[in-house]
């Protein structure tokens, strides 16, 4: 099992806006994007479990357990983040190339979205599998 921890505060992902210019997205998540890719350049430091990072990207089927912990805001009266949490895993593709080939891999998925102590941060936790672990999940 692989054990990182992402130092983002999570932006859940905004829906794509088309214009006669092309696609974009909104601000917040934009810069989200920028700063995850910033972090991700150094993985190293973000690698819990195991200490070496030369098995990455990883290639086979995998399974994910996603903690999004989100920084709440001051005003807040919310239990729990605001946003979807599939969202929330949606901006995991900054990902793709780097910790795994493609978020097409994920087969069982794992996703909470919690309320930070004081920073926010994402946990991945990543276990590859193979296929008698998913048909017994699936009960076949």
């Amino acid at each position: 099992m692989y054990l990182l921890v992402l130092p983002l505060d999570p932006v859940p992902a905004s829906r794509p806006r088309v214009s006669r210019w092309g696609t974009y997205y909104g601000k917040r998540y934009e810069a989200f994007r920028k700063r995850g890719n910033e972090v991700l350049s150094n993985l190293e430091a973000l690698v819990l479990s195991p200490t070496s990072v030369d098995l990455f990207p990883l290639d086979g089927s995998l399974e994910v357990t996603a903690i999004f912990n989100v920084v709440k805001p001051r005003t807040s009266k919310l239990s729990s983040p605001n946003g979807d949490v599939d969202n929330y895993f949606k901006t995991l593709d900054i990902c793709n190339s780097i910790i795994w080939e493609d978020d097409k891999q994920i087969e069982i998925l794992h996703v909470c979205k919690r309320f930070a102590e004081c920073v926010g941060s994402i946990e991945l936790r990543i276990k590859e599998i193979n296929d008698g672990d998913i048909l017994n999940l699936c009960g076949s």
